[in-house]
């Protein structure tokens, strides 16, 4: 490991070191943690902004039918702008985990 240098305030400091002691860790291991817990929180964002993107340039179709057919999908009359802009997506509960590393939904799958 190397060693780095980082400022806070005063505040984000009492903070750390409280939690740092109700955690019983070290400020460097508490933080070492969050930055991990962070990273995969944005990993999984931008994961979810490429299945979007995907999804934008090839919809998925149901059924195999000519766009001008005027046949629906299923979900063509519905609008999920709004999910996609308040950042909620099927995906991103799903890659939820537990302190064992299961998903709540894997662990309802074996029950």
């Amino acid at each position: 490991m190397k060693p780095v240098q980082v400022v806070l305030d005063d505040g984000l400091l009492e903070a750390l070191d409280r939690y740092a002691e109700l955690a019983r860790k070290s400020r460097s291991e508490l933080i070492r943690d969050s930055l991990r817990a962070q990273l995969r929180l944005m990993a999984n964002a931008e994961a979810d902004l490429k299945v979007k993107a995907g999804y934008e340039r090839f919809p998925e179709r149901l059924v195999d039918v000519p766009a001008d057919s005027g046949i629906l999908q299923a979900w063509e009359d519905e609008d999920w702008s709004k999910l996609w802009r308040e950042g909620k997506s099927a995906g991103t509960a799903s890659r939820r985990r537990t302190r064992r590393g299961q998903s709540s939904s894997s662990r309802a799958r074996r029950a």
